[in-house]
């Protein structure tokens, strides 16, 4: 269990940029999602639709290992926001 900043539910995402290049649509966050005096241990992120009533997943995203903090600061850091490394791509 997550103690600290971090409250049921997570991180509202915020602000986005979306693009195409070629056949590649995508779109990525501008903020990236942090909880302050944060104790977690995590291996992963899942981005669910909050506005609707089911809450249904979007997707799900490994960190690729165990990403842990201690009553500090926890953030996962987006990538960047272009076709070959925005967070979701459809080629």
């Amino acid at each position: 269990a997550a103690t600290g900043s971090y409250a049921d539910g997570g991180f509202t995402m915020t602000g986005y940029a979306t693009g195409s290049t070629g056949s590649t649509s995508w779109i990525d966050w501008t903020t990236d999602p942090s909880f302050t005096t944060a104790t977690i241990s995590a291996v992963g992120a899942m981005l669910y639709n909050d506005t609707d009533a089911g809450k249904p997943a979007i997707a799900t995203f490994s960190f690729g290992g165990t990403i842990t903090s201690t009553a500090g600061t926890f953030t996962i850091t987006l990538p960047a926001a272009a076709a070959a490394t925005a967070l979701i791509r459809i080629a």
